[in-house]
Formats: structure tokens, sequence, C-alpha cells
């Protein structure tokens, strides 16, 4: 599919196909190929008339460098993420996956900071998956002592049995049987 949009010179269906191999090599664990990958589709971000390509490409490239512990790079990726022009579920999602680098760094009030006004936005309650912002939320208040903590873990797996998400339950029950 590379092949032929690139042959058809079509900017948009190269970024696509880019991105569904990066996610791809992502998912298998192949951090270093998915970096490759998607910095391969970054000179055609300029062409790009559809952000939520773009958005998608950041993301990718952002939760890459997480989860090869260079948070600089995750961060830089996934603010890219956040300055596009894209719906509020999207700017949410960047923002949580901002908040979860710092989580990742051990810096749970400033991913507190960023998540806790999430929540009281009155759109929030239409965010689609907010059972995640909710567990990363009591994950860093317990990682810092706050009894808090409970309150939003309890939500966020009530919610995730709600919408049968299988392995946000396995998250869910896996934070609680840590915070006991």
């Amino acid at each position: 599919a590379k092949d032929l949009a690139i042959t058809k010179k079509d900017t948009s269906r190269i970024i696509h196909s880019l991105s569904f191999i990066a996610e791809t090599e992502m998912n298998l664990g192949d951090y270093t190929s998915c970096e490759a990958t998607a910095i391969l589709a970054l000179p055609y971000l300029n062409k790009e008339k559809y952000p939520y390509t773009t958005w998608n490409i950041y993301n990718v490239l952002g939760t890459c460098y997480l989860y090869q512990f260079d948070y600089e790079n995750a961060l830089i990726y996934h603010r890219k993420a956040l300055n596009l022009k894209v719906d509020t579920n999207s700017k949410n999602n960047s923002l949580n996956n901002i908040a979860y680098v710092y989580i990742e760094m051990q810096n749970y009030l400033k991913a507190i900071q960023i998540l806790q006004p999430i929540t009281l936005k009155k759109e929030f309650k239409t965010q689609n998956k907010k059972y995640i912002f909710l567990d990363n939320i009591g994950y860093s208040y317990f990682k810092m002592g706050d009894p808090k903590a409970i309150h939003y873990l309890k939500e966020s797996l009530k919610l995730r049995k709600i919408n049968n998400d299988e392995w946000g339950l396995i998250t869910s029950y896996s934070r609680l049987a840590e915070y006991y």
C-alpha cells in the first residue's frame, strides 16, 4: 500500500500506511523499527491537510519514545500532537499521554495538574475512555501517598466494567492490588 501510494504521490495514503506499519511495529515491541518508520512520515506531514493523520504520527512517535525511556522526545511529540487543530477527545488524549510520561518520570504532581482540570470540564462527561484519566489520577495520588487515590481507582474500575474494557480491567485490578 505504501509503495503504491508513493507511486501515485498520494501523501495521505503514504502517511496512513507508514502510521499503520509503525503502530504494528510498536505493538510488537520493535520500538527501533517503529521510530524509523514513523520518522519516514515526517517529511510528508507539511503537505498533509488532515490534522488527525499528523496527530497519529506524533502520537505514535511520542508513545514509541516513552517505551524507550526517552521522556524528553516523548513529551516533544505528544505536545506537537496536542497543538494540532483536532477535536476535544484527541486533545484530551494528548494531555493524558503527556501526563503518563510524567507518571513514568515519577512526577506525579505534574500528572495530576494536567489531568485534574480535564475531569472538571463539562465535556469530560462524554470523553471517550475517561476511565483512563481517572485511573492515572488515582495511581498518581497513590504513588504520592494521598488517600484520594482510592476514589479515582474505584471509579475507573466501575467505568471499565460498564464498558467491558478487559485490558483496562487488568490495569485497574493491578493498581488496586498495589494500593492494598
